[in-house]
């Protein structure tokens, strides 16, 4: 009966001491690393001027009319003007037309006078321009912006006025930027043909 309590006892303790040694092994770094490890996605950062079709339109019109403006700096342009032309309720194609004739698209342009960037801002009564700023492509096109709606609210809504006031009373600058308007609207016209003429030609080709 003694040797058989031995016996219980020695078997006791040998499975008290794998128990033991699993325990340890079940705490070592690496196995915790293993039992807690997560799978990580990987999110790739975006552009943060994503543009939209009526954009890349934009960005593709801008470089058609000044081939020394990068890809890069026309999305940047085109993205402000349709981001802000939205907010602030004002037609593209009106932006466009004043900085066409303002600066022919080119965000470092320098007049003369000191006028600056893209929509060629100079001093303005009641606007704040911060001169440190104002070769920014979105802080030139906002600041510009501003002061054509102080033009056009002091005009009472005359856009022929608010234009002549804009540019400070130059002979024939409205005739220009609606002649940019409209040329602007045709480009696009042109595009959104050409995309259903091939969509259309697509569609027959998979008919067939």
């Amino acid at each position: 009966m003694k040797k058989l309590l031995g016996i219980f006892f020695i078997l006791v303790v040998v499975v008290n001491v794998i128990a033991a040694v699993c325990t340890v092994r079940a705490l070592q770094p690496e196995t915790i690393i293993k039992k807690v490890e997560v799978p990580v996605k990987v999110v790739e950062l975006q552009d943060p001027y994503q543009l939209t079709k009526d954009m890349e339109v934009l960005s593709s019109y801008i470089q058609s009319r000044n081939s020394k403006i990068a890809r890069e700096i026309s999305d940047r342009i085109a993205w402000e003007i349709h981001d802000q032309a939205k907010n602030e309720n004002l037609e593209i194609g009106l932006i466009c037309g004043v900085i066409e004739v303002e600066s022919t698209w080119n965000p470092l342009a320098t007049s003369k006078v000191g006028a600056k960037g893209l929509m060629q801002i100079l001093r303005e009564d009641g606007i704040v321009i911060d001169q440190e700023r104002v070769y920014d492509i979105g802080y030139n096109i906002n600041t510009g912006i501003q002061i054509l709606k102080s033009k056009l609210s002091k005009s009472k809504g005359n856009l022929n006025l608010a234009l002549h006031w804009y540019v400070g009373e130059q002979d024939g600058y409205t005739e220009k930027v609606f002649n940019h308007m409209a040329r602007f609207v045709s480009y696009k016209t042109r595009i959104a043909m050409e995309e259903e003429r091939g969509s259309n030609e697509g569609a027959r080709t998979d008919m067939s």
